[in-house]
Order: structure tokens, then C-alpha cells, then sequence
């Protein structure tokens, strides 16, 4: 049950980002920045909580992690 909510929430999210950075962008968004719109968002909703905006994204802390390290030197 935990994990369908979770889940819910980031499908919820997931829409919401893609209408706001298409209503910004004339162009379509690539998929890294889809994923890293999502991780900022889930991060900012979590007040900068690396556990809860992981398993609101679905995915391990490390690889979080490892996702915002790849960021900085993309």
C-alpha cells in the first residue's frame, strides 16, 4: 500500500513537472531534464531530505545521490 502511494504521488508529480517546464520551454524536455526537475522538485517538497525525496522518487538514497553528483559535472 505504502508503495502504490508513493508511487501516485510521483506520477502526480511527474505531470505536474512536464506541464510546468513545457509551458517554459518551446521545445520538448529531454529526459534528463525530466529526472532532474523530478529530484529537485521531490527534494524541495522534502525540505532538502535526501531519504524521504529518494523514496518519494522511487529510488535508493545513493543512487539519488549519485544522480545530483552526475548533475554537477553534466
Amino acid at each position: 500500500i505504502e508503495k502504490s502511494v508513493i508511487l501516485s504521488s510521483f506520477d502526480h508529480l511527474e505531470k505536474e513537472i512536464a506541464e510546468t517546464e513545457s509551458k517554459n520551454k518551446s521545445y520538448p524536455l529531454n529526459l534528463h531534464e525530466l529526472e532532474m526537475s523530478a529530484i529537485h522538485q521531490a527534494l524541495e517538497k522534502e525540505n532538502g531530505n535526501m531519504e524521504k525525496a529518494s523514496k518519494l522518487l522511487g529510488i535508493s538514497r545513493a543512487t539519488l545521490w549519485r544522480k545530483l553528483q552526475a548533475e554537477r559535472s553534466y
